[in-house]
């Protein structure tokens, strides 16, 4: 009697792995997470400010975060190649122009992912910088789960450094 439970157990525990695995099939295996917003300074004053790694302290809530400790800085720490490493994360630079700076962050212990900011001219004084993060995920993982929450984990971060980017570019234009 008990072996028949046990074996129901067993078969209903296969159903239902493959069911998951048959359902993560359906999830994109890459997800974006990104945030727009205008800001009245000049291009190359964003562009500057973005491009610079030891800027980002002034802004970015991601590397200005207290668990993030022994931070070295590349010389220069600014264009392609910079890069910012600490005890739990390392930022590179890994593509930088007037209208495009791209990055790569790896976190210690976990996988790595692409992010970058897009610089579009609006008018003469205004400029629309964009800023998103790019996930990959394996076709049969099933950590695509997770991907449902990136967007609440990473959005409001993303969000509230772009409105400290804007003050602080709009406080000094």
């Amino acid at each position: 009697m008990h072996m028949r439970y046990i074996r129901l157990g067993f078969i209903s525990a296969v159903i239902m792995g493959i069911a998951l695995m048959g359902v993560s099939l359906l999830l994109p295996s890459e997800i974006m997470v990104a945030k727009v917003l205008n800001i009245a300074a000049k291009k190359d004053s964003l562009y500057n400010q973005i491009n610079d790694l030891k800027n980002w302290e002034q802004w970015n809530q991601f590397t200005t975060n207290r668990a993030l400790t022994h931070k070295i800085f590349s010389n220069p720490s600014f264009g392609k190649g910079a890069s910012m490493k600490t005890d739990q994360l390392i930022v590179s630079i890994t593509e930088s122009n007037p209208d495009h700076i791209k990055t790569n962050w790896s976190q210690t212990n976990a996988k790595s992912f692409e992010g970058g900011f897009n610089l579009y001219q609006q008018t003469k004084d205004s400029v629309s910088v964009q800023w998103y993060l790019k996930f990959q995920f394996k076709w049969y993982s099933l950590s695509k789960f997770t991907s449902f929450f990136y967007e609440n984990q990473f959005g409001p971060v993303i969000e509230s450094s772009l409105l400290n980017l804007k003050r602080l570019a709009e406080t000094n234009h």
